[in-house]
């Protein structure tokens, strides 16, 4: 019988001593102690030692048959709150956690009756199992067991014979215990400070976003300014050209020699109707295709300006033509081919480019006004309504002499060359 005492002595001796220098531990705490009904209470969890990449550090209350977690951290996966049912989940509602550099966090808020009860925080270290208790008791005293290991005490404490020896280890086991406080404050201490420094980053955030937001705001104002000015200076640059355009202007007539067969010229040369009915005036000069006539006059140098009113036409094209263009067939009024032209298609308005170019107008032209200028090798056309630019062709090869160019192919309408007493009335 005292042998078999004596083995019994020895080997939880052993198993003391194996606890006592085994450096993992989890430690449980309550903040505050005393908390009231209404309150709210920090339950933390803080895991010292573990070296294992396979850690999880596990809170939960302990209701005997069915536990109920707060919050798991597994290093394995991403940490997350259990919600295993409705009644976790607005638990959930109630509570605030996170876990931090081996600190496990979660706060209970406005603490209710039904939170009071043992709290468990359990470590799983590689195959290292440790757990601590604490207890939340609202309006009174709390209770927390610091033993850092329940299953290893309530299995060592009805062999009275190990207590000298448990008494030994009490003072080093305080003092982990105090030192293990310490490092929860301390790291405690660290999350506030982390948490005033977000507020402070996010409040200057907030106060830089609205300064630049004013900036901005002048800048766009700014830019509106400066637009509009743009504006105006534009339509005075447009002003100029156009009044530059008009002191150039020159008495244009037709060229009925050229006029094509359908093509009815009045008696003063500024009209041109196209006919039903064909007159037989072929030459070589005359065009037989395209319902078109050129200018009597050409240009060698210069700058030139003329007003052309389309009338009812709703199909024309007018501009300038170097002297040998094709006559006779199909033509495209092209540079490349010698025509400088703008032209209307039914509600459409082209730049005969290639490919051709939309001209957009607010409403149908009237009075067109074309001015060619040698020296800056362009022709531009006018809307005399607003005095607006319509279009210009630029770095144009005048090699030729070149004459003004109209073509009408809407049956039954006039156009006239206008002079400068009627664009100004």
């Amino acid at each position: 019988m005292i042998k078999e005492l004596g083995f019994t002595i020895v080997s939880y001796i052993s198993l003391a001593v194996y606890w006592w220098i085994d450096d993992i531990s989890i430690v449980g705490n309550v903040n505050p102690v005393n908390v009231q009904i209404g309150e709210d209470v920090i339950l933390s969890c803080l895991e010292r030692g573990c070296r294992f990449p396979n850690l999880q550090v596990h809170l939960y209350k302990w209701e005997g048959s069915e536990n109920k977690t707060l919050y798991i951290y597994n290093s394995t996966k991403q940490m997350k709150v259990q919600e295993s049912n409705s009644e976790e989940r607005e638990k959930n509602e109630t509570q605030q956690g996170c876990y931090i550099n081996g600190l496990l966090e979660v706060t209970l808020l406005q603490v209710k009756p039904a939170d009071a009860g043992q709290y468990v925080c359990a470590l799983t270290c590689g195959k290292v199992y440790k757990e601590d208790t604490m207890e939340v008791i609202p309006g009174g005293n709390q209770y927390q067991d610091m033993s850092g290991s329940s299953t290893f005490l309530s299995f060592v404490l009805p062999y009275l014979l190990c207590l000298p020896f448990l008494a030994l280890c009490l003072p080093k086991n305080i003092g982990q215990q105090q030192a293990d406080n310490e490092e929860l404050q301390k790291l405690r201490s660290e999350v506030e400070e982390l948490r005033k420094l977000c507020t402070e980053e996010v409040g200057q955030w907030q106060t830089d976003k609205e300064v630049l937001r004013k900036l901005c705001s002048e800048e766009i104002e700014e830019l509106r300014k400066l637009r509009s000015e743009v504006e105006e200076l534009q339509k005075l640059c447009i002003e100029v050209q156009w009044r530059r355009a008009c002191s150039n202007a020159d008495s244009v007539t037709l060229d009925a020699s050229s006029a094509h067969p359908n093509l009815s010229i009045t008696v003063d040369k500024k009209s041109f109707t196209h006919e039903d009915h064909t007159q037989n005036l072929d030459n070589p000069q005359r065009f037989d295709r395209i319902v078109s006539v050129l200018g009597s006059e050409g240009f060698f140098s210069g700058n030139h300006y003329w007003t052309v009113d389309t009338g009812n036409s709703t199909a024309w094209d007018l501009g300038v033509a170097i002297r040998s263009i094709q006559r006779k067939g199909q033509i495209s009024l092209l540079p490349i081919e010698g025509f400088w032209v703008l032209g209307r298609s039914g509600k459409d308005y082209w730049a005969k480019t290639d490919p051709w170019t939309r001209v957009t107008v607010q409403r149908k032209l009237s009075k067109i006004g074309v001015y060619l200028s040698f020296q800056e090798k362009e022709v531009a056309f006018f809307n005399i309504a607003d005095m607006s630019v319509l279009f210009v062709f630029k770095d144009c090869s005048f090699t030729e002499e070149i004459f003004p160019f109209f073509k009408n192919t809407h049956k039954g309408t006039a156009m006239r060359i206008c002079s400068i007493k009627e664009e100004k009335a």
